[in-house]
């Protein structure tokens, strides 16, 4: 507080606050004699924010330095001027901002390995989440284990608000432009605003090239038996009809070679992003939306044993210990999370459930049996959804 040119006073202040503070226990009801705290201020104490920021200052300076080095570059706000955000801090929490690359990666671990030898506070790298925003879940996870934290998704929680949306929100963006930055499956490049992940799950999981962009994609060619599209093995007669109307998609799309990627707002009154723009289009998506399944009744059924109905509860909120799972949890390492079944993929739930070759299988033989024909969801909630609504007479 010298430092920072607190008055004495404050400093005197502050100091007895943090040297003055006792508490005594009670055993069996009666208090003990009082003793003091060796760490200063008790747990819960509305000072200990202040004093926290005050230490965390460091943290900050440490951060612009790094910036003014080149060490370390945050995300940039705004086209005229623009503004630079790395990270922001709220007492013990910290968001930091970065685009993505190795050497953020680095920086950021380097800068939090310095603060904890400098302020002698403990960063707990096992609590914290590195969550990514059109990056790739293999790149993420392999960040994940550099910065030994678990990777995270949007919406995530910080100081009790949600950053980010749901991911079907990012339809109300389209991107624009030569198609390098734009991943093929997973971004949603094209015009309705759904990711082609989302549109055709099951050719997006047999896909060998992943993380292919669309520019690439067209240069190999995207037609009907173009040289874009390379199978782990050869398609089912069903599978080439998805294939025939995804390449139906692509017969009005002109990329713009000269033109770098961007995001526009997609919005029915403008095409430049507002606040309130934005607060029409989501309330308007949630009252368009078709009612879900209440979960709760579907698991909670009295017709069926507990030891299933919590299975099933479990598998609805992805409890399920799949391996994918257990690498978040620390149990497994990262190269242990391919699936169990052996096809070689990482094992999630919706992989080992639904989109897996021998799962899959099984689904198709279900539906063979019961004699419906429909079309099989990759997601636990709606997949309960769509069976919970069919009808079969024996």
């Amino acid at each position: 507080m010298r430092k920072m040119n607190f008055p004495w006073k404050w400093r005197r202040w502050i100091s007895e606050c943090v040297r003055s503070a006792s508490a005594s226990v009670l055993v069996n009801g009666s208090p003990t004699n009082e003793f003091t705290f060796e760490r200063g201020l008790r747990q819960g104490d509305p000072l200990s924010h202040f004093l926290f920021l005050i230490a965390a200052e460091g943290l900050n300076a440490m951060v612009n330095a790094s910036v003014h080095a080149n060490l370390f570059s945050g995300f940039s706000v705004g086209e005229d001027v623009p503004f630079q955000i790395t990270h922001l801090q709220f007492a013990d929490d910290t968001l930091m901002v970065a685009d993505k690359n190795w050497a953020n990666i680095r920086a950021m671990k380097s800068i939090l390995l310095l603060f904890e030898v400098m302020s002698g506070l403990k960063v707990n790298f096992h609590k914290s989440l590195l969550v990514g925003v059109n990056v790739a879940d293999s790149w993420l996870e392999e960040a994940a284990s550099v910065l030994y934290c678990k990777t995270g998704k949007t919406p995530f929680t910080y100081l009790g608000l949600p950053i980010g949306g749901n991911p079907r929100r990012l339809s109300f963006w389209k991107s624009v432009g030569n198609g390098e930055d734009s991943l093929f499956w997973d971004d949603p490049w094209l015009e309705e605003g759904v990711s082609l992940r989302d549109r055709f799950p099951r050719l997006a999981g047999l896909f060998t090239d992943q993380g292919v962009s669309v520019g690439e994609m067209c240069r190999r060619g995207w037609d009907m038996g173009g040289g874009g599209w390379s199978w782990r093995r050869p398609l089912f007669v069903w599978e080439e009809e998805f294939l025939a109307g995804c390449c139906g998609l692509f017969h009005n799309v002109i990329l713009q070679p000269n033109e770098l990627d961007r995001w526009h707002w997609r919005s029915l009154h403008s095409n430049v992003f507002t606040v309130k723009g934005a607060y029409q289009t989501l309330t308007r998506a949630e009252e368009e939306a078709e009612p879900m399944l209440n979960s709760t009744e579907l698991v909670w059924n009295k017709v069926v044993s507990v030891k299933v109905s919590v299975f099933a509860w479990r598998f609805m909120e992805n409890r399920i210990p799949t391996r994918d799972n257990l690498f978040k949890r620390g149990i497994l390492n990262f190269d242990a999370q391919h699936c169990v079944l052996g096809c070689g993929f990482n094992e999630t739930l919706s992989h080992l459930f639904f989109t897996c070759d021998k799962t899959h299988k099984v689904w198709c033989g279900m539906l063979q049996w019961l004699g419906i024909q429909s079309a099989l969801h990759n997601n636990q909630v709606v997949h309960a959804h769509q069976f919970s609504g069919l009808q079969v007479r024996f």
